[in-house]
């Protein structure tokens, strides 16, 4: 990548937060509970887990501060 299209010369650069720490609540439990709400498959195209990767869990407003289960959404 080019120098001057890093940080915030990248168009997709939300101001550095993805380097901010997770919250304390974002644990394995948490995750586990938000697949299963979802019924263990993605919430945009309908996969579920493969044997060599489980889905991910996602902050759909991008905070990794805010881990409400209204706020998280199960992503392959």
């Amino acid at each position: 990548m080019r120098l001057e299209r890093r940080g915030a010369g990248n168009p997709a650069w939300k101001g550095g937060r993805s380097h901010l720490p997770y919250h304390y609540s974002w644990t394995p439990e948490l995750k586990a509970l938000i697949r299963d709400r979802d019924g263990n498959v993605c919430k945009s195209c309908g996969r579920g887990p493969t044997p060599k990767r489980a889905l991910d869990v996602h902050h759909l407003n991008g905070d990794k501060q805010d881990c409400r289960p209204e706020n998280l959404l199960t992503l392959c």
